[in-house]
């Protein structure tokens, strides 16, 4: 008898998989916030392309209060904070911290911003706050995803006109410098919602400040303001506007009470 061959035809099916995409997700525009709050653990999964925080995961995650910490660990360090500890020089070692979303140098005796924290390229949050600094370098306006910048009670006599790269900005505290004047760019930074000009030596404020329509706090306090350009009154977004310590007439500021009637201006 004769072999006969039988044959069986098993189907085979090929699952298509998705190939891994080499895209990054673009990260989230969020504002780093500038916090008080006792130090809490890490988020137990950090932000997927270890870039950027959201607010919620920034305010979450643990808040470092030494270089010598943070660096023990430095690509899960998200949160810096050495205000008030008089250090005169930052530690080059904090350029290790490259997933660093906010860092927090306020009152450290600082003559000029660290060189190297030019580095950090996801910082969010900047606080160089009662220092000494007399200039803010240009690596400062190369910080792309920077939401908030405050260099207050410092020496500065000038703004770069390069503060408009800072596109993302929604808070720029510059108070208690020594400015006589504001560069026109910075009526670039469209994102804005709080400008704290006060207690510098400003005479005039230029007109393009009504480009500023996301602006709800603007604090042009103790300057020595005579007067303001009258397109003021169409900020009808502002929410807060300080004006006292200025030379400037009453019936100017009844003009600006009578424009914005829902603006809180205080004279």
């Amino acid at each position: 008898m004769k072999n006969r061959h039988i044959f069986i035809f098993i189907p085979i099916v090929i699952l298509m998989l998705p190939a891994c995409s080499q895209k990054q997700t673009k990260p989230r525009d969020n504002t780093g916030t500038h916090d008080a709050v006792q130090a809490v653990q890490t988020p137990e999964s950090p932000a997927k392309d270890k870039s950027l925080l959201d607010i919620l995961s920034l305010y979450r995650a643990r808040r470092y209060e030494s270089v010598a910490d943070a660096i023990a660990s430095p690509d899960t360090v998200y949160k810096l904070v050495l205000h008030g500890q008089k250090l005169g020089n930052i530690p080059p070692e904090i350029a290790e911290l490259k997933y660093l979303n906010s860092l927090d140098m306020a009152f450290n005796e600082l003559t000029e911003v660290p060189p190297c924290i030019k580095y950090l390229e996801y910082l969010q949050g900047l606080y160089l706050n009662g220092n000494m600094i007399t200039e803010i370098p240009s690596f400062v306006y190369g910080y792309r995803y920077l939401s908030g910048l405050d260099i207050s009670e410092n020496q500065l006599t000038r703004v770069s006109p390069d503060i408009q790269k800072l596109y993302r900005l929604t808070v720029l505290n510059l108070r208690a410098n020594k400015l006589t004047e504001v560069p026109a760019e910075i009526y670039h930074l469209r994102q804005l919602k709080s400008l704290h000009l006060d207690h510098n030596q400003l005479a005039e404020i230029p007109e393009g400040i009504t480009s500023l329509t996301n602006l709800t706090n603007l604090r042009l306090e103790h300057n020595q303001l005579t007067d303001f350009p009258d397109e003021l009154g169409y900020m009808v977004q502002l929410e807060e506007l300080w004006l006292q310590g200025n030379p400037i007439p009453l019936k100017r500021i009844s003009y600006l009470r009578a424009k914005l009637p829902a603006t809180r201006i205080r004279f």
